[in-house]
């Protein structure tokens, strides 16, 4: 089983959002009052992205198999017309 980097998990993003929402807060940058509500916001935005991307990757690897399938039916058709003529 391969293990892929941390920053590529979709835990990294989860983590790092409330971490640094944690260092503005202490900063004096957020209130706290706010630091919870800006966290779910990063939260839902990362989760959309997240999303997207699966998306992409799905459809594109459909797209990538679906062509290879076209290039293997080319292959042999024209195998057989080689033979036959």
């Amino acid at each position: 089983m391969e293990t892929e980097k941390g920053y590529k998990t979709t835990e990294f993003p989860m983590a790092v959002i409330p971490s640094i929402v944690g260092m503005l807060v202490a900063f004096g940058v957020v209130r706290p009052e706010d630091a919870n509500a800006m966290v779910e916001m990063g939260t839902r935005i990362i989760g959309g992205i997240l999303a997207l991307v699966l998306l992409y990757t799905y459809i594109r690897g459909r797209v990538d198999l679906k062509k290879q399938v076209l290039n293997l039916n080319a292959s042999i058709e024209l195998s057989k017309a080689k033979q036959l003529g």
